[in-house]
């Protein structure tokens, strides 16, 4: 059975078959007298509410954040859809999983992170798309990577301004007809890990780190990268030699190789238009605006 997300399941009555984070359960009794389990489960799309009526209160009264492989079925009651259990069992996540189950209830803008992941799960090439799993399935690098504002003083400085800032950018290269899907695939990965290493040089209460004080953010992009470009470097060299060049290349404002690749002007086009877009919305931008352009991208 093909796995569903928390908005499908939450559209019609569905059986379901996959992998959920616990956000919350609570131990109740029915007016029978029969205790159940109310839980909050979560993914990268939304969460839900679910009951347990028959599962041992050790599978799921866990931690939250804990994964569970969930069986059972979605239905309408009291004007929302619920799921009710039917099995359950505790899992380490495969890492296409962990970042299908990025949570939405940890990130400040929730409809940037499902943009994000759809994003990210449906690149075609393989050694991408398992690039930037593997490194977006490491959740000290996901997390903030959710909640971190994109500048201290400057664009996208708001909780989850870093996400909104790089989906925002990946959406604007994906639109580029005249790049050949490889090309396009690799500005999406590249715009989606441009501003990565702003994760250690900018936290999430506007503060600046000790490390953000000496150390430019793209060296640690390529730090927190690394492990998942060793994997890239062997199965397709010149195009990890590419995605680092356009990670480093020189731009208006800073040394480096001058940008010989057509995908690395595309990059900065759009880094400068996310930027300018955002300072132009920014006196609107607790109205939702930051939401809105996710929508309509």
């Amino acid at each position: 059975m093909q796995q569903l997300n928390i908005v499908q399941l939450s559209q019609s009555p569905m059986q379901f078959d996959g992998v959920y984070r616990l956000c919350a359960c609570q131990h109740r009794i029915a007016r029978t007298g029969k205790s159940y389990l109310r839980l909050t489960i979560e993914d990268a799309t939304g969460s839900m509410i679910a009951y347990a009526w028959q599962q041992p209160d050790e599978q799921l009264s866990g931690v939250c954040g804990t994964h569970l492989h969930l069986c059972g079925k979605s239905r309408y009651y009291n004007g929302i859809y619920v799921a009710d259990i039917l099995s359950a069992e505790p899992i380490n996540p495969l890492p296409d999983q962990s970042l299908a189950t990025l949570p939405s209830t940890q990130c400040p803008v929730p409809k940037a992170l499902a943009a994000f992941t759809e994003m990210v799960l449906n690149i075609q090439h393989d050694g991408l798309r398992c690039l930037l799993i593997s490194t977006f399935a490491q959740e000290h690098i996901a997390l903030p990577f959710l909640q971190v504002p994109a500048s201290l003083r400057y664009h996208h400085n708001f909780q989850g301004g870093l996400l909104v800032h790089s989906v925002e950018c990946a959406h604007i290269i994906r639109d580029l007809s005249i790049f050949s899907q490889q090309d396009r695939e690799l500005g999406i990965a590249a715009a989606l890990l441009h501003d990565l290493g702003k994760i250690k040089t900018i936290g999430i209460d506007f503060s600046r780190p000790e490390l953000g004080k000496a150390i430019d953010h793209e060296a640690i992009t390529l730090e927190l990268c690394a492990s998942a470009l060793v994997q890239l470097d062997c199965d397709f060299p010149a195009l990890a030699i590419d995605l680092r060049h356009i990670l480093t290349c020189r731009s208006i404002k800073r040394w480096g190789h001058e940008a010989r690749h057509p995908v690395a002007h595309a990059l900065q086009l759009a880094d400068r238009l996310s930027s300018d877009n955002s300072l132009h919305r920014a006196p609107n931008r607790n109205g939702g605006q930051q939401q809105k352009m996710i929508a309509q991208a």
